[in-house]
Parts: structure tokens; sequence; C-alpha cells
């Protein structure tokens, strides 16, 4: 029986239920007595087309099934169905599964009804249907889909349902145990399911790819295959997904691989070689393992189990990890080539990945197993260990040694050495063949022959190992001589006048290093000698001697060898083509050329010729080359002359043009480009083609001044318009510098050099400084690039050449900036905070009042410029962020505290706001209205002053609305005029007769009344008449209402009457006491008032006079009467 998965029954086994199953026999034909006819139900139409379609056209029946008894074949469709149960593809045993039994009896059914006892009626549709599923049963096809649906099958649905919960869930096995599912393997499958290129992340190609070939099988054949075949394919999967690897590596070694799988080949391979029994051997027996019992196999195998079983003996060496690994992987070998069976001779034939290179495997393990015992190779290297760690590194030769004189000998006993010699060389015969028990006693011996070794009496010392290398290798035989021969011999016989050496000491050195070898290397070894000063060592051993060096160096200077060949060459580069020369000069200098070059040459090649031979060969050559004369216009030879009227107009223009007086140090046009020319003075720009055109042209045209004849125009250089297409001096000069340090040239080769070697140089030049390199490093480029600029139009290229110099420098110094500007934008903000505090870090001076410094505006204004003047001053700080301190964010908590404290702008406001609320001219009284209007102009030119000034501060502004506001508050409104000012009291001016005038006063009445009474007559009149005598009266004055002012109040009352002139006291009498009060108020000892007035001013002028006061005093002394004053 074959072995099958089980898992869970498919739901669609539940369609069993839909219809009746009628147990038969499959020995016997099926019995249709219960089945219904389709005259029964009605269906006969659909009956007889079902059958027939069942009967058309398809496949032949295969003969198996029930009562296979028929005669012929059978062709029809329902063989579909039929040959779907019996042609192999479902096996036997799975015939009892619910939806597959359901199919089978239903197959039987119709085949009887087809082809049996029933072929001749007509039963009910429902049993023929073959896919329609439109009776009450379901149709073959439909029953055929639940039967391949059946879990466990190995066909059909219900394989790649198989296939799909392995790699899902993984599987359980006798064969391969427990193995996981693949995870997400759909997914990378159905993005990619071609075999050849298929990847998944967590395993490696060759093992995904296998697992992806197997689910392109199963689904290429589960709709054809036989369960055989469905489950082989499984079998494969499985196989498969036990060999899983992660990405990078491979199956594991135990992995069983069959032919077709991936890698089998390889492996398939070193299964081979392991059971090659041509260079085979017998396993070992001796030392046990799994080998043992196994007496027959020969294979190359065994090679490798001998190895270990048969020279690994001592524990020791078995515990070395390379051991262990060696033995543990013979150990798995030998179980995969006879299985777990100790002994067995019997070979497996099973193929494990493992096996792939195993002979490489084997032998690399057995080299690192090896590599430490005293097997083998083994054996060597723990000799060289042991030589070099206990026995002064000696293998092979006995020491040399030195005498006391410096002598050679040996450094141990012949005998002694010997001995020691034959224990070293111990497993150069038997080191394959031992075991590690008889290696390691060798080593010991090698050892114990060391300890025994007798030092040789005349040994003092080691020799110096260099020393003796570098005497031999100056005493080599070297062409017929001994190698320090040659140098000592041109020493003494190459070198003869040191007046023609160009450098003495160079020359000298080597004469007396080398002079100095012949004794020292004729005589024989001695210790004690410095040989090593001769020799130039490489890696230890000698390579040539110092005297090669210094010969070369001293010949070069001394006129001999090769340096004669180069002094010639250089020499005659000097000369230029024939047509520079002087037709005669040139023809004596071919003459003798050859002969000179050829005495050269014998010179050089000569090993006897002596620095005075080298000297004089060249001398020659100097001396003939002088004798050369150059033709003074060879670069205006071969130019072509002006013939046509045309031409030679042009061109007598063109030379005119040329000589054309300028000013300039050459004194003609040309002079102007000849500066040019003057400013190319290095050697290297002038061999830059373009520059050697600019300054040959220069040349020639200084020449086509000079001569009379006259050239094409266009040598002239100055065909301004290109007419000729030649160019001229211009774009010749234009062309040229660009190519070396000078005018745009410097300019462009700055811009390159800083283009590539300094970031962002051109944004950071151009903003001021850079956001990679610090402020004081980049200031250096700023400097030089404005240098470059102020000067290129006038420098030499040597001085342009000498400021990119600098410019490199400078650029060499650049320092970055650390830590590094990793936000521009924020730098940029921070470099703009000084900007800020330089504009408005002044303005606080403008606030000086406590009023202003009480503003919410102010305090704010105040606290961020301190916030950003302390940032400005201090190192920027990529961690903060600068960019909330815009210059315009600044301006608006300006505005707003000026516009809070009297500053700037506002003043207008305030100032308009005044005067938007006075009211017409008409409206307020004329005096204050002039006064407003005499004061206004001022007042406002005052207030733009202050607002327009930069040094104008908050009291300014202040005081001048204040001023402002003053003068529109003194306007007063006609309806609000206030009364007149209340006038002084009267003063009498004059009493005549019966009148009594009051001093007038403007816009006033007059008011009078009598002593005694109370109403007071007002009369527009100053001059009271019609008075009587000796009364008195009380005068006073109010001011009358007019357009500025109300009627005032009265004045005070001054009193007055016509009384006796000259009797002040009013005593009716005139006397001393009348005149000396007089005289008071006429000295100005007492008041005047009314009251003096009426008694002394005797000619009613008003005032007080001596005549008047001397009559009072004449009355007195009787000189005159009362009456003539009166």
């Amino acid at each position: 029986m074959k072995k099958r998965i089980i898992s869970l029954t498919l739901a669609m086994a539940m369609i069993v239920s839909m219809f009746t199953v009628f147990a038969l026999s499959s020995s016997a034909a099926v019995d249709l007595s219960g089945c219904t006819l389709a005259s029964a139900d009605g269906s006969t139409e659909k009956a007889t087309a079902y059958k027939t379609e069942n009967l058309g056209a398809g496949v032949d029946l295969v003969k198996k099934g029930p009562e296979a008894a028929y005669e012929g074949t059978h062709n029809s469709y329902f063989g579909y169905f039929y040959n779907y149960l019996y042609d192999g593809k479902i096996w036997e045993e799975h015939y009892t599964l619910p939806a597959v039994a359901a199919y089978k009896e239903r197959i039987d059914m119709v085949w009887e009804m087809l082809y049996g006892t029933g072929k001749d009626n007509l039963y009910s549709a429902k049993y023929y249907d073959p896919y329609h599923g439109d009776t009450e049963l379901p149709s073959l096809e439909t029953l055929w889909g639940a039967a391949r649906s059946s879990e466990g099958l190995y066909v059909r649905n219900s394989l790649s349902n198989m296939r799909n919960e392995m790699l899902n869930n993984g599987f359980t096995d006798e064969t391969y145990g427990t193995v996981a599912g693949i995870t997400e393997w759909l997914t990378y499958y159905g993005a990619n399911a071609d075999a050849a290129t298929s990847t998944h992340p967590n395993y490696s190609d060759v093992t995904w790819r296998a697992i992806v070939n197997d689910v392109n099988i199963i689904d290429g054949m589960k709709n054809s295959c036989t369960e055989d075949e469905g489950f082989a394919a499984i079998q494969t999967l499985k196989r498969h997904m036990s060999q899983m690897a992660a990405p990078g590596t491979n199956p594991s070694d135990d992995a069983v691989l069959v032919a077709g799988d991936a890698g089998y080949d390889a492996a398939k391979t070193g299964y081979d070689q392991l059971i090659d029994t041509t260079y085979g051997a017998k396993y070992n027996q001796a030392e046990g393992g799994p080998a043992v019992g196994n007496t027959t196999s020969s294979t190359y195998f065994a090679l490798f189990y001998n190895y270990y079983y048969g020279k690994i003996t001592l524990p020791k060496y078995q515990a070395y990890p390379e051991v262990a690994a060696f033995k543990t992987l013979l150990d798995k070998v030998y179980v995969w080539m006879y299985g777990s069976t100790q002994g067995s001779a019997t070979l497996t034939g099973t193929v494990r990945y493992g096996m792939t290179g195993i002979a490489d495997k084997l032998q690399n393990a057995w080299n690192a197993a090896r590599a430490n015992v005293p097997v083998d190779a083994g054996w060597n290297n723990l000799r060289a260990k042991i030589t070099t760690e206990q026995c002064e590194g000696l293998l092979g030769t006995n020491p040399d040694g030195v005498k006391a004189d410096g002598t050679a000998c040996k450094k141990y006993t012949t005998a002694s050495w010997n001995a020691f010699f034959a224990a070293v060389c111990w497993g150069d015969s038997y080191r394959k063949t031992c075991t590690d028990a008889q290696g390691e006693a060798a080593l010991n011996d090698i050892v114990t022959k060391y300890k025994a070794l007798v030092l040789n009496p005349e040994y003092v010392s080691a020799p110096d190992a260099d020393n003796i290398a570098a005497y031999n290798f100056c005493k080599q035989n070297a062409g017929g001589k001994e190698l320090y021969v040659w140098y000592y011999e041109r020493a003494n016989n190459l070198f003869t006048n040191p007046e023609l050496w160009t450098n003495t000491t160079v020359v000298q050195a080597f004469i007396d290093k080398a002079k100095a070898a012949g004794p020292l290397f004729n005589a024989p070894y001695n210790n004690n000698s410095d040989y090593k000063s001769y020799v130039v060592f490489n890696n230890g051993t000698p390579s040539d001697m110092t005297l090669e060096a210094m010969w070369t160096a001293a010949r070069s200077e001394a006129y001999i060898g090769p340096v004669l060949q180069t002094m010639r060459d250089e020499l005659f580069d000097t000369v230029l083509s024939e047509d520079h020369y002087t037709a005669d000069s040139w023809a004596a200098w071919i003459s003798i050329k050859q002969d000179l070059s050829n005495a050269v040459d014998n010179a050089k090649n000569s090993t006897t010729s002596t620095d005075q031979d080298g000297y004089t060969a060249i001398q020659d050559i100097k001396d003939a080359i002088a004798l050369l004369e150059l033709d003074p216009f060879y670069p205006i030879k071969g130019l072509d002359k002006a013939t046509t009227p045309e031409d030679i107009a042009a061109a007598t223009a063109a030379k005119a043009k040329l000589n054309e007086t300028a000013n300039n140090k050459y004194g003609n046009y040309l002079g102007n480009f000849l500066l040019y020319g003057d400013r190319i003075t290095l050697d290297s720009s002038k061999q830059i083609a373009e520059v050697t055109v600019f300054l040959n042209s220069l040349e020639i045209c200084k020449l086509l001044l000079k001569t009379d004849e006259l050239y094409m125009p266009y040598y002239y250089g100055v065909d301004w318009n290109n007419v000729y297409g030649k160019g001229n001096l211009e774009t010749w000069w234009n062309t040229a510098r660009l190519t070396i340090p000078v005018s745009n040239g410097l300019s462009n080769m700055r811009n390159a050099y800083l283009d590539a070697n300094v970031t962002d140089w051109l944004d950071s030049y151009s903003r001021g400084y850079s956001y990679k390199y610090t402020d004081e490093t980049f200031a250096a480029i700023i400097r030089l690039v404005n240098a470059i600029d102020a000067a290129k139009n006038t420098v030499t290229d040597a001085q342009g050449a000498q400021l990119l110099e600098d410019l490199k420098t400078a650029v060499a110094a650049l320092a970055l900036r650390e830590p590094a500007i990793e936000d521009p934008t924020n730098y940029e903000a921070y470099r703009a905070l000084s900007a800020i505090v330089k504009t408005y870090y002044p303005l606080l001076s403008k606030f000086t009042l406590a009023e202003s410094f009480a503003t919410n505006e102010y305090i704010a204004f105040k606290a961020k410029m301190d916030e950003i003047k302390t940032l400005s001053e201090a190192a920027y700080d990529g961690q903060k962020d600068y960019k909330g301190f815009s210059d315009s964010a600044v301006e608006q908590l300006w505005f707003a505290a000026r516009n809070a404290c009297h500053i700037g702008p506002v003043l207008i406001t305030e100032r308009d706001a005044i005067l938007n609320a006075i009211k017409a001219e008409s409206e307020y009284t004329p005096i204050t209205w002039d006064a407003w209007v005499a004061v206004k102009t001022e007042l406002i030119d005052a207030i733009d002053s202050v607002k327009n000034s930069g040094t104008a501060t908050d009291a300014d502004g202040v005081a001048a609305i204040k001023d402002l506001k003053d003068a529109a508050d003194s306007l007063i409104l006609k309806i609000n005029k206030p009364a007149a000012a209340k006038p002084s009291a009267p003063v009498i001016s004059r009493r005549e007769g019966t009148t009594i005038t009051i001093t007038a006063v403007t816009g006033a009445e007059y008011g009078i009344r009598k002593d005694g009474e109370e109403t007071v007559a007002w009369q527009t009149s100053n001059v009271f008449e019609g008075l009587e005598s000796g009364v008195k009266y009380y005068f006073t004055v109010r001011i009358l209402e007019d357009e500025n002012y109300k009627q005032s109040e009265s004045s005070a009352e001054t009193l007055g009457q016509l009384g006796k002139k000259g009797d002040f006291d009013g005593d009716e009498a005139i006397t001393l006491a009348d005149a000396m009060a007089g005289f008071q108020i006429l000295a100005g000892k007492t008041e005047l008032t009314n009251a003096a007035l009426d008694a002394f001013d005797l000619d009613g002028d008003n005032k007080i006079e001596l005549t008047e006061i001397m009559k009072v005093f004449m009355v007195v002394a009787g000189k005159l009467t009362e009456n003539d004053i009166q």
C-alpha cells in the first residue's frame, strides 16, 4: 500500500448527503431496479439529450471497472468520467473516501445504464447529467470535482492542497523527521515562478528554486497524473524541503540527493571518489573506529581513515580541536558510505550533499589536523618550531664563527654537530610512516642532541652576516674582473682635471671611496673590517655596490659617459632651422656637425676617455654653434608681399596705422600691444601656442615697420573687420591672454581653481562669508579674489601666477567650521542679528522718559533687542533657532514701541488729531485765532523736524506735541469767550473848570457817582462835565463786550473833586503842610494820587510841576493870593 498524507476531511464530502448511495458490489452488475425511469418523472426529453451526450464522441473507456466484460471498445464522452476513476489516477484504497465512493457509485450506475443491463431503457435525466447541474442530483462533473478534492488523494486539487499544506505548515516524516514550512512561499513564488531565476530572501537560490520547480511540476501534472505520479512528486517536495538552506549557504551535509536534484552531480562525483579503489587502501583495524570489522573494503576514503586511526594514537593529540574535527568528519563519511552499522562493508549507495568536494574537504581537514601533530608535514612544522625556540634555529649547517683575529671558523665541533644533524634529518625518512608517538620521540631527540653540542674552542663570536655578504658581493667576478676593480680603475684613470668638474664634491667623493676599495677588498675577509658601507641591501640581500650610484653621479659632473650625449643633444636642440641663419654660417655648420657628433659618441662610448676628452668634444660643438649668424629678418621671410594696387594701398594704410603716434613708451600704435607683450615674462607662458602666435605677430609687426617692403595687409594685425579672415592684434591678444595668468585668463584660472577646490565659493564670496569654512580663513579667499579683480589688467604673468599661488595657499589653509553649519538658513539668520543690532539697538537711546520705560511696547522692544544683542555677540550655536529673530519682526516691535512713546510717524497722527479737532475760524475769538495762526506753521514744522530727526527722543516728541496742543488749547470759542480783564482804577488826567477828564481806556465806558449815592452813571466819554466844586465824585471804568471778551467787572473807584487848588489835605486852607506835601510828591517821596493832582495841577495838564508847587509855596508865603492859583 502506498504511503499517503492524512489530514482534515474536506468540506466537499458533504455533497454525499445530497443523494442516496446505492451499496453495490464492484464484482456484480449494478441493480437498476430501484432507479426512476424518465417516463416516470417527465424528464424524457432531457434524459434523451443527456444520454446521447454521454454516448457522444469522447475517449475509449479503459477495460477496468464493474464487469468490464464487454465486447470491443467503447468510445464516448462518458469515457472521460469513467477513466478519471479507473485509469489508475486514484488508488483503489481511496475508493472508500466518501466523495470518491459517491463518484464511483454514480459511474458504475451510469455505466450499467449506458452499456450494461439498462442500456435499452431510458432512465431519469438526473442520472445521466454530465455537467449541466439542472436536476435534483449532482452532475457527473460536480461529483468528480468533489471526489478529486478529497483530502488524501495525490491527484487534482487534493494534490495541490496537500502540497500547499506542507509548504505552509511543514510535515513530520520517518525519513526526514520534522520539517518546517517555507516562510511566505506563496508571496515570493507569486512574484517570480521561474525556477531558473526566482529568489527568496530567507533561502539560498539553489534550495528555493528546487521548491519553485516542484510547485510548477505539481501544477502542471495534477489534472492528468495518477496517484503514483502525484505521490512521487510529493516525496520529491519533502526531500527538497528537508534540504532548505539560508541565503549564502547550502543544504545540510546530511541532505540526501537523487538524480535531478540541484547539486546532485557534484555530490555524486564526491561519492565516486570516496569509493574509488584505484588509489584506495583497506581500513586500519588497529585503533578501532567505525570500520572495525570491515576487513574487505578497499577505498580511496580508507587512506584518510587510516591517517587518523593508524597515525594519531596519543590522547593529547586526539584532543586537539583540528584532530577531533578530522575524526568527526571521518566517522560521518563512514556512516554515509556504509550506514550506521559498525564494521559494515556494504555501501549504501546514498548520495549526500556533504559529499560535494569531499576529497578536498578530507585533505584540508587532514592538513589542519596534522599541522601540530608529529606525523607527516606536522613533524616538519614541529621540528621548525623546536629548532627555532630551543635550538638557535639550527637545521642544516654548522654556524660560521670568527676567531679573535677576525678570521673564520665553525661554531661547534664536527663530531657533536654531525650527531645533532642526524637527529634533525630523521623525519626526512620516517615522518610519512611514523605514528605520533614515534615522531614525538624523534623531536625530543633533536633537543637532546642540541644540548650535547660542543663549542669550538677557537670560536669567539658569530660573524657579521651582512659584512660577509657585502665582502663576497664586491669580490664577485664581473666581466673578467672582480666587481670592485672596475670602480678602482675608473677612479685612478678617468678623472684628470678638477677644473672641469661641475661638482667637485661629488666627483672627489667617488674617487676617494673607489681608491680605498682597492686595498680593502684585495685582502682576505676580516670580520673587523667594514665592507657593508660599499653595498646597497635590498630586503637584507646585497643588490649593488654603493660605488655604482657614486660613479653615475660623478661622471655626470665630469664630462664622462652618457652625460656627453645629453649635453650634445641639448646643444643641437638650441640650433634653429636653416632659414634662421645666414647662408654662409649655416653651410659652415653643416660641414662639421657630423664630425662633432661622432667625436662625442667616441668619447661617450670609450671606457678610457677621460674628463678632458669629453670636455673637449662638447666645447668644440659650443664653439661651432657660436659661429652661426642669425638672419635679423628671419621672421618675415616667406611672407606674402603686396603686389596688387589694392593690396599695396591696404598695406600702406595698415603700416601707417601701426606707426601712428600714441602716448606710450614705444611712441606708436603698435606699442599698445607691445605693452601687452611686456606682461608675458614666463618661459612657460611663451611656450603656449596661442601666446606664441601673439608674440610672433608682435615681432613680425616690428620688422614690418623696419623694412621698406610692403607685405599683405593682414600681417600688420590691424584688420579689425577680419576681411582677410586671419584675425588681428586684438583677437590674437584676447586668445593668448585666456591661456596665461593675466587679464581674463587670470580671473578664469582663479575661478576654475576655486570651482574645483572650494565648495560654493562664488555664493560665499557674494554673501561675504562661507557656510563651510571659518570667517578668518575664508576672508583670505575674498581678499585674493578682490586683489585679482583689481590687478588682472595690469599684472605680468609672473605676478598673476604668484597671485594664483597665494590663492592656492589660502585654499590649503581653509579651515572647516567646527561644528559644521547644518542649517544655512539658521546661520543666515544668526549673521543677520548683527545688522539688526546695528540698526535697532541705537534706537533705544530715543527712549528717555519714565512713562516710556513703563510701556509694554518699550519693554518688549528692549527685551528683544537685549536678547538679540547677546546672541549676536556669542558664537554661533547650531542647536539654537535664530530664524525667529527676523528684521521684520524686530521692526514691528520698534514701530509699536515708538508709536507708544511719541517717536517718529506717530507724531503726525497725534498732530493731525489735534489739528482735526480745531473748528472753523469763525467759531473762535479773533484774538485767539490770530495767535493760533501766528504759531501754527512753526509748531507743525517743529513736529515734522522731530519726526524726521535721527536723534530726537520721546521727550522731544512729547514736547513738540505739547506745544502744539497748548497753542490749540488757547483757542477760545466765541460762545465761551471770557470777561475782559478788570481794568485798573481810572486815572484823572485833567481838571478844568467844572470838568474832570479820565485817562481813556480802549473799548471801555466810564462811570461816576456822587459821594453818598449808590448809583453809578455810565457814559462812553471819558470827560465828565458840569461837576460841582467841593463835591467828592467817585469815578470807575469797565471794558465793554466785544468779539473777544464779555464785559469786564468795574474797576476800583477813583476819588476826584473840583476842590481848592493848593489845599492838599482838604482843610479848606492852603498851608505850609500842603506846600511841603507837594514837594514830597514832586521829589518822588510820596505817591502821586488823584487827590494830589486835584491840589497841585494848577494848569490842568494832568501833571505836577515845580512851578506849580512854588506858586503854592508863594501863597503860603503871602506872595500870591489863593485866587491867583485857583
